[in-house]
């Protein structure tokens, strides 16, 4: 669905965790006209926001909301949220009620779209391409409770919802050849492929949803290439100076390809680094 009350304009936006990805998305946004709010958990952070322009809130939802001048944080029409799901976390549960206690401050507010950071790790392992529009049938907790946070976010009427399925992240200070290189650990899996993007496809496509005002959607946002882990992560490490994981452990289970089709399609996007061998 297309907001062109949304896509015409310059509406406000309320970034929520301005950290790897949010700080660059809030950042992009203000470049371009955009008035911009970020959250912070962390004190630090604050005159880093306001000297990229960008007005500075510290809030935390553990799993209940907290901070100074949270209703004014969530006065803007659109709210992008990006609040990382822990693999630590004791009850996956907990991230659906934090991500509850955003909904329910952003009813509260001025919100009417509110942009979510999912996971293509909500897909389960099938052995093929997965698309947008396959049933998810989850196969443990993490997966069925990122399901129905996306359900949620689509669901929060009379708020419009858009969820964008990222694939694994780098970029940055992420570089892919420090995350197996130089490891002792056998790895397994080799001959899997990898669903990456590029933290700047990452910013170019939260700015093409808001741009296009694309709500009621999801989308994955994945590169065009599909390399193996063993062919990505053996060169990666070596132009790193590192050396090559080892990759003889015993193969795992079936791999998935994610499809980009939608939003290229959708968004007309064409994405930066397409190909994370390059």
């Amino acid at each position: 669905m297309i907001e062109n009350d949304l896509a015409d304009r310059r509406p406000a936006v309320s970034v929520f965790g301005c950290g790897w990805m949010g700080l660059p998305v809030a950042c992009r946004l203000r470049s371009e006209g955009y008035p911009v709010k970020g959250s912070t958990t962390a004190a630090a952070k604050i005159p880093v926001l306001r000297e990229a322009g960008i007005q500075p809130y510290l809030l935390c939802c553990a799993p209940e909301l907290s901070g100074e001048d949270a209703s004014e944080f969530f006065a803007s029409e659109i709210l992008f949220l990006t609040l990382p799901f822990r693999r630590n976390m004791p009850d996956p549960e907990e991230y659906r009620r934090q991500i509850a206690a955003v909904i329910d401050q952003a009813r509260t507010g001025s919100v009417r779209w509110i942009i979510f950071t999912s996971s293509t790790s909500v897909y389960p392992p099938a052995g093929t391409e997965v698309t947008e529009d396959d049933i998810i049938v989850p196969q443990n907790a993490r997966q069925r409770v990122l399901r129905d946070v996306e359900q949620d976010i689509l669901g929060a009427a009379p708020i419009s919802g858009t969820v964008l399925r990222f694939g694994g992240l780098y970029g940055g200070d992420r570089e892919l050849g420090r995350f197996l290189g130089g490891t002792a650990a056998v790895q397994r899996d080799g001959e899997s492929r990898v669903n990456l993007i590029h933290l700047d496809d990452c910013v170019g496509i939260v700015s093409a949803v808001i741009a296009a005002g694309a709500t009621g959607e999801i989308f994955n946002a994945v590169g065009d290439a599909h390399p193996t882990r063993r062919e990505l992560y053996t060169r990666k490490a070596r132009e790193c100076g590192l050396p090559a994981p080892d990759f003889a452990g015993s193969p795992g289970g079936p791999d998935k390809i994610v499809s980009n089709r939608k939003l290229k399609t959708v968004l007309s996007y064409s994405f930066i680094h397409p190909d994370p061998l390059e």
